[in-house]
């Protein structure tokens, strides 16, 4: 579809078509923003009716990637969310990674936010000397104003990929 190790993206306004090439295959990946929750079932084809519905009206190669789409056995729906939670503990029970703070797949840190959450609750652990409430009170402390920047810039980019205007997009190329 794509050259091999690029990456295309086409705006509309809320609207974003990636491809993104790599090992012999090309991603195709349609983001849209919505003013409301759009209710669905993971279990069944739904998510593909409802991406083709939200972006077939778009120009480019869109008529092109759809035929694609609605042929591929490998479809992946979800949406771009933020777990903010107030605390990631209670009792003895803490939270760290998607469970108590995903940044969203647009942060592309999961992984990395579970090891350093785990490694921020374990130093927290070790310094409390068995104080359960004081470990979590510094795990919070310690790790809170890390995850808040790296959701920040997560939003700034899904901002940045799903322009809202087309003045923006102008002005993004424009740069």
């Amino acid at each position: 579809m794509i050259r091999e190790h690029t990456t295309q993206i086409y705006n509309e306004p809320g609207k974003m078509v990636m491809l993104n090439a790599y090992n012999g295959k090309t991603d195709i990946v349609f983001c849209f923003s919505a003013d409301q929750e759009i209710p669905y079932d993971c279990r069944n084809e739904q998510q593909r009716a409802i991406t083709i519905q939200h972006v077939n009206s778009m120009g480019w190669r869109v008529p092109e990637l759809l035929e694609e789409v609605k042929q591929t056995s490998s479809f992946y729906f979800d949406k771009l969310c933020q777990m903010k939670m107030p605390s990631w503990t209670k009792g003895r029970v803490a939270l760290v990674d998607d469970a108590g703070y995903c940044a969203s797949p647009a942060a592309g840190m999961g992984g990395s936010l579970a090891i350093g959450g785990a490694a921020a609750l374990a130093d927290a652990l070790e310094k409390s000397d068995g104080d359960v409430t004081l470990a979590f009170q510094a795990y919070d402390e310690s790790f809170r104003p890390f995850i808040e920047d790296v959701q920040a810039q997560a939003a700034m980019m899904v901002n940045f990929l799903i322009l809202q205007t087309e003045e923006a997009i102008r002005a993004r190329y424009d740069q």
